[in-house]
């Protein structure tokens, strides 16, 4: 790793980082406000779900967990605001973090320089796990301090560390898929709207393979249903097979992206 270029690259990026961790703590804050009012009109709100259609309601975990419960109401609300914003982020933060030298022209200044496109690779590698680290942190932390405020009832400490590491696990499927696509696009602004697409249309195969049996094999084109977060509530565990997905998906793009990348011809 080139040390120079890891710090220029996190110098590069810690503004989008800042920003993105701002908006997703502070839509986690307003939907966990709504806690309290709602655990005290918990049978109101269940009738409610129970005019939904059964797909919905198996889609979701509905019929096993509650919105009066901590961990269910964060499984429910809170989760996917992370998920969802948390995946386009780091997509978009790693399918850009190559791809940019090339867009940017500025590709041909770091390779006259005396770094290898190894150390190019790794320092960026390693800059945006950096960055996903940091997101999943701060955001933590904000969940647990909502935690407190919204509710005087304890929690599992275990619990709430798997429902946190769950999108930290989505996000690194994502953000290693996204690199390796880097090697690939040379556009900066054709970046964010790939990202976002590629993280809906994951979303949606998960939806609609929980709402159509016939599509059940949809699920496994997406990442948010590997860790699915009324799972984990329910089973108070991560399946080892999502972490063998996990990490084989890494070790497959992160490769591929080293392979590719040193054997490519740059676009100056």
């Amino acid at each position: 790793m080139n040390m120079n270029l890891y710090l220029r690259e996190f110098n590069r990026n810690k503004k989008e980082l800042l920003i993105w961790t701002v908006i997703i703590s502070t839509l986690l804050i307003m939907v966990m406000a709504f806690y309290p009012s709602i655990s005290k009109d918990i049978q109101m709100y269940e009738q409610m779900i129970e005019t939904l259609p059964k797909p919905v309601i198996a889609m979701f975990n509905l019929d096993d967990l509650s919105m009066g419960d901590l961990f269910g109401y964060y499984s429910l609300q809170g989760f996917l605001i992370f998920g969802l914003m948390g995946s386009i982020y780091v997509m978009i933060l790693s399918s850009g973090i190559l791809s940019k030298e090339e867009g940017d022209k500025t590709i041909e200044f770091l390779l006259s320089k005396p770094i290898s496109r190894r150390e190019v690779i790794t320092s960026k590698l390693l800059c945006y796990l950096t960055n996903i680290i940091i997101l999943n942190i701060v955001i933590s932390i904000v969940i647990f301090i909502s935690f407190k405020f919204v509710s005087e009832e304890s929690f599992s400490m275990k619990t709430f560390i798997l429902i946190s590491l769950a999108p930290l696990f989505i996000q690194l499927i994502f953000s290693a898929i996204g690199f390796l696509i880097s090697v690939f696009i040379t556009k900066s602004k054709k970046i964010t709207p790939f990202s976002m697409i590629v993280v809906f249309v994951a979303y949606f195969l998960g939806v609609m393979s929980d709402i159509n049996s016939n599509m059940e094999f949809l699920k496994y084109l997406s990442p948010f249903e590997y860790f699915k977060p009324g799972d984990i509530v329910l089973n108070n565990q991560i399946d080892i097979n999502s972490i063998i997905v996990l990490v084989s998906v890494n070790i497959v793009c992160i490769a591929l992206t080293y392979f590719i990348y040193q054997k490519k011809d740059i676009t100056i």
